[in-house]
């Protein structure tokens, strides 16, 4: 990650999102820990709300001295992090429809343990004799 300078709005806005980039890789790269999205989700927001107050107080002053080399960069960064959002997305749902359908199979299975065999053996008590014979 490329440090700049920490006296510029354009140096303060790049840092703020590459930390998300770096973010929301982390939250990509663990996608299967599900205990932990709370964590990724706090830090996201934490950065999301330092970059609507950047922006809310130095936007205007501080757009007029952003290069334009730096403006592609952050917009790159921006395009980086929507691509990771969808993979994050596209990856929790993953996630979750194998864990549906691992419970799926979980249910059949103790369906098919209850049921699969016909009707479950009465007690002894309820059995009643296929005929009777009177003596």
């Amino acid at each position: 990650m490329r440090q700049y300078g920490n006296d510029t709005y354009a140096a303060q806005r790049m840092n703020l999102l590459e930390k998300w980039v770096g973010v929301n890789e982390d939250f990509l790269s663990s996608v299967e820990e599900w205990e932990r999205y709370d964590a990724f989700l706090c830090k996201r927001d934490e950065l999301i709300a330092r970059l609507t107050e950047l922006d809310a107080t130095h936007r205007y002053e501080g757009l007029a001295h952003i290069e334009s080399g730096d403006v592609e960069k952050m917009n790159n960064l921006v395009r980086l992090i929507g691509a990771l959002d969808v993979d994050i997305e596209r990856s929790i749902r993953a996630q979750r429809n194998e864990v549906l359908e691992s419970m799926r199979s979980v249910v059949k299975n103790e369906q098919l343990a209850r049921y699969g065999y016909g009707s479950p053996v009465p007690a002894e008590s309820e059995m009643v004799p296929p005929f009777s014979v009177k003596l």
